[in-house]
């Protein structure tokens, strides 16, 4: 009787591990399964796992969906490496210094600094976001445009910004030479540098892997018109070109494009808007290079600005 009586326990619990390990087998949301799977699996079978996709250090701190916190700002300027620091301090400073020593607080304080008045200063708290805010408001977007972007987009519309002013500058033949090395439609050759960027954000509205493409060589097109833009400068007037602009140049290494300020006159302690947009676009194409080392797709967070 007692012999029976255990004889059908084990055969009640080895039903119901056989039903635990079908169905953790069979439905991989149900946790107790998947706990409970490898126990009856083979070793060999993940002896060989898939290699997880390359993420790049700095990309968990982009927030490229938000309009970032100064908290995260900070965090993200933590996680630069010392060469990027460096280029983010040039920018600001005009000095070429080792990124090894500048902190994210030099950093900080040049920015608030260089988007301030004098007068201000020491009564305001510094905020990254507003200062892309007003930097591209400075530079002709709409405020009412201003005030829903992310600050991912805000900075992209400061390149577009910047871009449009150094195309125009470019002759027929640069243009054309620009957009063969980058194997981009050679109508582009013709077009104002607004038409431009009117045309890349239409493709960014679009969607796959076509706006996707785009969104990568819009960042390379303005590199190489930087470069181009650097070896013809001279004799250029202000208010025409830019200056103190580096931006992401692929193979050929960082570039700054020299020349004359942005706007006319920089009145003696006010904000100054050619600092604030070059700081911006360093920042910004720090993000780019690490969204592209990880295989995201930029254009999924540039798709609402058309």
């Amino acid at each position: 009787m007692r012999k029976k009586f255990f004889s059908c326990c084990f055969s009640i619990v080895g039903s119901l591990l056989i039903v635990v390990y079908t169905i953790g087998f069979t439905f991989a949301p149900v946790r107790i399964g998947k706990k409970y799977k490898g126990i009856f699996t083979s070793s060999h079978v993940n002896s060989h796992p898939v290699k997880p996709k390359y993420q790049d250090p700095l990309l968990p701190f982009i927030h490229a969906e938000n309009k970032i916190s100064q908290n995260e700002f900070k965090k993200f300027l933590d996680n630069l490496s010392a060469g990027q620091k460096a280029e983010v301090w040039r920018a600001i400073t005009g000095d070429i210094v080792s990124g090894e020593a500048i902190g994210t607080l030099d950093i900080i304080k040049k920015l608030h600094w260089v988007s301030s008045h004098w007068i201000t200063y020491k009564f305001t708290e510094f905020d990254y976001h507003e200062m892309t805010m007003w930097t591209a408001e400075k530079l002709g977007v709409d405020k009412e445009k201003c005030e829903k972007l992310t600050t991912f987009q805000l900075e992209h519309v400061i390149c577009e910004k910047l871009f449009e002013k150094m195309w125009d500058k470019l002759s027929l033949a640069e243009r054309e030479k620009i957009l063969k090395e980058n194997n981009l439609d050679h109508r582009y050759a013709t077009m104002s540098g607004a038409a431009v960027c009117a045309a890349v954000s239409a493709t960014l509205a679009a969607g796959g892997i076509a706006a996707a493409a785009m969104g990568w060589a819009f960042y390379v097109l303005m590199a190489k018109t930087v470069v181009v833009l650097a070896a013809t400068l001279t004799g250029a007037t202000a208010a025409t070109t830019i200056s103190v602009i580096s931006v992401f140049c692929g193979p050929i290494g960082w570039m700054i494009a020299g020349g004359t300020a942005i706007t006319a006159a920089i009145l003696v302690g006010r904000a100054d808007v050619n600092k604030c947009a070059g700081a911006i676009v360093q920042i910004h194409v720090a993000k780019i290079r690490a969204m592209n080392n990880s295989e995201v797709d930029i254009s999924q967070y540039l798709r609402e600005l058309k």
